[in-house]
């Protein structure tokens, strides 16, 4: 391969982190919205009536969760965004 080829494998390469990218935004806004969501829920809220713990302990497991998704999401989308600059440098002669 020459590095004609090498460049045009890593544009065609760089089009599809753009993509993955992008993927991860529309995760990362959908679930800080249902995070959004499930915090504004009457059961998330503190309650001093003892009948309410187990909604309550519920509702802050369902946030953890999402809380979990978005991280990994959010790290993922990082992973892919440094590759993305790495070709990008590459493509352009500075690495």
């Amino acid at each position: 391969m020459n590095t004609t080829e090498n460049i045009e494998a890593l544009k065609l390469r760089r089009k599809v982190l753009g993509a993955r990218i992008q993927d991860f935004e529309k995760k990362i806004k959908h679930l800080t919205g249902e995070i959004a969501d499930e915090k504004a829920k009457p059961a998330f809220k503190t309650s001093k009536d003892p009948r309410h713990g187990k909604f309550q302990d519920m509702a802050r497991r369902n946030v953890a969760k999402l809380q979990e998704k978005l991280d990994e999401i959010t790290e993922l989308r990082a992973k892919a965004l440094k590759e993305l600059n790495r070709c990008s440098l590459v493509i352009k002669g500075q690495a």
